[in-house]
């Protein structure tokens, strides 16, 4: 994970990171016509405090406040 740093994992299902974190992945998902990348397999926050999601295939994304990812 380049240039990011662990600060702290969450469970899913706990407080704010979590919650937002769902309402990212769901905002991903209606992207595509047949998600491929499976559900949430951690979450944690970059040096710049953007929500990073790490899904069941592996692949993951950076999320800012305004839901766009990269």
């Amino acid at each position: 994970m380049k240039n990011t740093i662990v600060s702290q994992e969450f469970k899913v299902e706990e407080g704010y990171i979590g919650q937002k974190a769902r309402e990212h992945c769901e905002n991903h998902k209606q992207f595509f016509e047949n998600w491929q990348e499976g559900g949430i397999e951690t979450i944690w926050t970059d040096t710049e405090g953007n929500i990073c999601i790490q899904y069941e295939s592996g692949k993951w994304w950076h999320y800012n406040e305004e839901g766009e990812w990269w």
